[in-house]
């Protein structure tokens, strides 16, 4: 008799905002703000553009809080519109640890929060590039400017230099002076290693370009390597290699260059070879390839999944890059249900899109948890994509940010937002956007077995 496994789950709301509504001004130019100065200079380079499009479109969908979760769960950090908590399992969440007013992001999908691996600094990199650290009572210690160059030493205000990740690794070379060193990367592909310290503040220790653009990338510890999502590889008729998905390793050395593109096999080198003399055209090569636009390591570090911005989700074996499942959207079970907390009168017509996950992380070495913008979040096996919290998603409003299991427990935020239309004046067309509560859940499981 087959044996199935699900799993018995609760839910529990540990925390509850209620911000106040926000008054947002109408645009003057056609163009969206998101256009803005950010990819500009890539308008003309084809699939580069087409990878900076499918970033943009993803992150311009997510909700506009984050969270991160440190020290295995003993810790996590909330980032709302202008205000970093830090809270601890210590009073179940409930009360808060630290905080601090951070400053107002008109690009705030695009921050990022990270916490150190010792939870001696918990990072938020701004949409405009901005890195700023603070530590466990929520201090500001230093902020590390933005790649940029304005005359009159003036602040980068737009995306263009937005941060793709921010990676700890420990010191290269031993230095009592420092405690980490920090990768900053962005979009467009460009590294700055940091030595940082509480007490030092910060050093620029390297730097490094990754060519064609940066949508996603990891650090694998075990490997000593450097997983980077860019422009998949034309060339590539091999749909299982990762370069068709645009997926390299970045072995990680102690010397100049400090980084240097592993080749596991003699198939990837012949390509790579083959590609130092491939011309490239703007506007012919493909605009339609599945760009990777997240990629999260598994707790034992053997596996890691992918997004891509067509809807697919694969799996891929390390440190050989080998891929294990891949699964387009119409496979993937129960992908299309609407979200029942959704008002029916707001559903328009079908759209895809609208089912794509959008946040992922690991329930085990096994087992995925995915958020979907249409708000479900499931636990799937990464064989079969079956959803085994039952016989359908849980469902939560917005696009939920999901944190990694411990302990059979993982968290989602959500946030929602409703668009108001304020009243008009003469010489105010405004509209106000009107934040309803958003909460964090953390869902509390246990695995049980069910014979069929």
């Amino acid at each position: 008799m087959e044996e199935k496994k699900s799993i018995l789950h609760e839910l529990y709301v540990f925390s509850e905002w209620k911000p106040e509504p926000e008054y947002l001004q109408k645009p003057d130019s056609i163009f969206p703000e998101t256009i803005s100065a950010l990819w500009r200079w890539l308008k003309f380079f084809g699939a580069k553009k087409s990878l900076i499009d499918s970033i943009a479109a993803h992150k311009e969908r997510q909700q506009k809080w984050h969270i991160a979760l440190g020290d295995e769960g003993k810790v996590i950090a909330v980032l709302t519109d202008n205000i970093l908590e830090i809270r601890t399992k210590r009073s179940e969440y409930a009360t808060i640890a630290a905080r601090t007013t951070v400053s107002r992001d008109p690009y705030s999908q695009w921050r990022k929060l990270v916490w150190s691996p010792d939870c001696s600094f918990i990072v938020v990199a701004y949409g405009n590039g901005i890195v700023s650290f603070f530590d466990l009572t929520a201090s500001n210690l230093f902020n590390i400017p933005a790649d940029c160059s304005r005359p009159g030493g003036l602040e980068c205000t737009d995306n263009t230099h937005a941060v793709a990740d921010i990676i700890f690794m420990p010191l290269r070379t031993k230095d009592t002076k420092w405690n980490w060193e920090v990768l900053v990367v962005t979009y467009d592909g460009k590294l700055r290693g940091y030595l940082v310290s509480q007490t030092e503040g910060f050093k620029l220790h390297h730097s490094f370009h990754f060519p064609g653009g940066t949508g996603a990338l990891c650090y694998c510890a075990p490997h000593s390597m450097l997983l980077v999502a860019g422009v998949p590889r034309s060339g590539s008729k091999d749909p299982s290699s990762p370069l068709s998905a645009g997926i390299t390793a970045w072995r990680i050395l102690n010397d100049d260059p400090f980084y240097k593109l592993s080749v596991v096999s003699d198939q990837l080198e012949t390509q790579l070879a083959n590609e130092r003399f491939h011309l490239y055209i703007p506007f012919v090569s493909s605009k339609n390839m599945a760009f990777v636009v997240r990629m999260v390591l598994s707790p034992d570090a053997t596996k890691l999944v992918c997004l891509h911005c067509n809807g697919d989700i694969s799996v891929w074996r390390l440190p050989l890059l080998k891929l294990l499942y891949r699964h387009p959207l119409v496979a993937q079970s129960q992908h299309d249900l609407n979200n029942p907390l959704v008002d029916e009168q707001k559903l328009t017509k079908y759209d895809p899109s609208a089912f794509y996950a959008a946040d992922v992380n690991w329930w085990s070495n096994e087992e995925i948890i995915l958020s979907r913008f249409s708000g479900a979040v499931t636990v799937c096996s990464i064989m079969d994509m079956v959803n085994l919290l039952g016989k359908k998603p849980e469902f939560f409003q917005g696009t939920p940010q999901v944190t990694c299991a411990y302990e059979g427990a993982f968290m989602a935020l959500e946030c929602e937002s409703n668009i108001l239309p304020a009243k008009k004046s003469r010489s105010d067309e405004s509209v106000s956007m009107l934040y309803k509560p958003a909460s964090l859940y953390i869902s509390v499981m246990a695995h049980y077995f069910v014979y069929t």
